[in-house]
């Protein structure tokens, strides 16, 4: 089986690893994987997961999720090799907590939970400059729509970069990356967007997805508890 695999040659221990990856998918079951640091697991992972959903099941969505942020930055990368090197048209979304992606200043001296209140109500209240230029009578502004496709073009990127260019926008991060993940192929995102019931149910609805449709890989797993 040929994979989006990012580099020119996979080691000899990954191609049974991809193997068993793509196998897991068609037979759609489950997949535990103990492996040693070093091997390549992220590409390992991600390579045949995305051929699959390319070549046989394009309807599916992949959440790649980490337990820290500095792991998005080794997925993001891996993909953005793989578009490049196969020449891929696929959209990737960096998704952090809304907190690390608000544009507003001096929310890092709030809790999650003064943030939440905050956050809803600048926006009940139009406030939030970052969130009202995100639409012109009742649709998408026309701001919004450009930078929309700005983001899909240049993707993957991280979510860093996808801050950088909704800001100097003056548009909502996380709002434009929940519209990005609508279209997305792969999102890369932290645990707790699938294991908290609630977050989960909200994301769901918000990008349009139904969990049968999504083909959830965890990171490093051990971090789970």
């Amino acid at each position: 089986m040929e994979y989006f695999f990012p580099h020119e040659q996979p080691r000899e221990v990954q191609i049974p690893f991809m193997d068993k990856v793509y196998d897991t998918l068609k037979n759609k079951s489950q997949l535990l994987i103990h492996a040693p640091t070093g091997i390549g697991k992220t590409a390992a992972a991600l390579a045949p997961t995305l051929t699959y959903i390319i070549k046989e099941n394009p309807q599916a969505t992949i959440f790649f999720l980490t337990s820290r942020n500095t792991q998005h930055l080794i997925a993001i990368d891996t993909l953005k090799e793989i578009k490049n090197k196969h020449k891929l048209d696929f959209v990737v979304v960096d998704l952090i907590g809304k907190k690390g992606m608000c544009a507003q200043s001096g929310i890092q001296l709030l809790t999650s939970g003064e943030f939440s209140e905050y956050c809803k109500d600048l926006r009940e209240k139009g406030r939030c400059s970052f969130f009202s230029n995100l639409k012109f009578k009742n649709k998408m502004s026309p701001e919004a729509q450009h930078t929309l496709n700005k983001l899909k073009i240049e993707s993957p990127l991280h979510v860093e970069e996808i801050n950088d260019i909704c800001i100097n926008s003056e548009l909502c991060p996380y709002e434009m990356a929940c519209n990005m993940s609508k279209k997305a192929q792969v999102i890369v995102a932290d645990y707790n967007y699938m294991i908290n019931d609630h977050i989960r149910s909200t994301l769901l609805s918000k990008i349009n997805k139904n969990l049968s449709d999504c083909i959830i890989i965890f990171d490093e797993g051990h971090n789970l508890p």
